[in-house]
């Protein structure tokens, strides 16, 4: 005797046509209030200014950031192919 966890539309009467499982409601519901849970512990934080630099300041040094390079040119379609080779 086995028992079918799998949901069947019964104004349809299609019993060949599966749907999803009965856990997944429950996991659906789960995962919404941990969502929700999580949003509001984000939303009453607060910032602290001095520690935040200080993170983003390794964090620049951990991984490094690109500087931005002033040019006054256009740039040009040159590879470093054709400025090394001469046409001797």
């Amino acid at each position: 005797m086995s028992i079918d966890l799998q949901l069947v539309d019964e104004e349809d009467g299609d019993e060949d046509k599966p749907s999803a499982p009965l856990w997944m409601a429950t996991f659906a519901d789960l995962m919404s209030l941990l969502v929700c849970f999580f949003v509001l512990i984000i939303s009453m934080s607060e910032i602290d200014v001095i520690r935040y630099k200080k993170v983003a300041g390794s964090m620049k040094d951990a991984f490094g950031v690109q500087q931005d390079i002033v040019t006054y040119d256009i740039p040009k379609g040159t590879s470093i192919i054709a400025l090394e080779l001469s046409r001797g």
